[in-house]
């Protein structure tokens, strides 16, 4: 079994922008919406023109959006973070059903005549770029003074403060890039395959999510655990073919080592802190009115 790059790519870059939000703060759960309103940007956009750069600009550029949105109703409105990205996930899908189902019918599906998943030197094009945001977001959010100030502003607003920095601004911009990889990770998924179809991200948001608390909320274990639920998922795939086994339990059984392995692993983090007397999650908290 080689490895899934179809099912690695997307997930990657939506975890990486999970890390961006994480890191400053704001727990993006809204990926699910970003990743399929994404798909749907880029689609339209390579059906419409045929560029394939243009229809990933317009993917990053809608997510961005996205992004600020959150950014708005949470930093400046004082919204409760989850319940304002839970909102954009009943949003953004709905939208992108509407808007595909105006256009085309046919269900809302959009499907692509030309090749929008090109290959480099024998490597998807896609997971070419998918490596480079693993390795940019390293280099940027742990080894500049820039990715230094976002993750203190999720971990000390009041240092931010008494520095004269306003950490609302920091995890506005951290937003904003999280949302613009969710839907180029959705724009990835639809892309690839050539067709955009309501509900196309299935859940990838949220595995998202789990890869970047077991990946520890670094860039290349986050790359590891990716991989790992891309096997899972490429294994159920497979054992699909398999009439015997029950078809609920195979279509369940990315979600079930998921949760699985995060328990596991929360669970041997918490035993191995609580030796040191530390918390047993990283669970910070940010004041967003500072």
């Amino acid at each position: 079994m080689g490895v899934p790059f179809d099912l690695l790519t997307p997930l990657l870059v939506a975890a990486l922008g999970a890390l961006w939000s994480e890191r400053a703060g704001i727990l993006n759960i809204a990926l699910e919406g970003q990743m399929l309103s994404g798909a749907l940007a880029g689609v339209l956009t390579f059906h419409f023109t045929g560029n394939l750069t243009l229809a990933l600009a317009v993917a990053v550029g809608f997510g961005a959006v996205t992004g600020l949105l959150l950014a708005w109703g949470t930093l400046d409105l004082g919204a409760d973070p989850f319940i304002a990205a839970l909102g954009l996930n009943l949003l953004l899908p709905a939208l992108a059903g509407w808007v595909s189902f105006s256009l085309f019918g046919n269900l809302g599906v959009i499907r692509l005549t030309g090749n929008a998943a090109p290959v480099l030197l024998g490597v998807p094009l896609f997971l070419i770029l998918a490596l480079v945001l693993a390795g940019a977001t390293q280099a940027l959010l742990f080894h500049t003074p820039w990715g230094l100030r976002i993750r203190a502003a999720g971990t000390g607003p009041q240092l931010m403060i008494s520095r004269g920095l306003d950490s609302r601004v920091l995890q506005r911009q951290a937003l904003a890039i999280s949302g613009a990889l969710g839907a180029l990770a959705g724009a990835f998924l639809a892309l690839n395959l050539g067709a955009f179809v309501p509900g196309i991200s299935a859940g990838k948001g949220w595995i998202a999510l789990v890869a970047l608390y077991l990946g520890m909320r670094k860039p290349l274990p986050v790359l590891a655990a990716c991989l790992v639920l891309s096997w899972t998922e490429q294994a159920s795939n497979l054992l699909q073919s398999f009439r015997d086994l029950p078809t609920g339990l195979v279509l369940g059984l990315p979600s079930l080592l998921t949760v699985v392995v995060f328990v596991a692993t929360t669970a041997y983090r918490k035993g191995g802190r609580s030796k040191v007397n530390r918390p047993s999650f990283p669970v910070r908290k940010s004041d967003n009115r500072a």
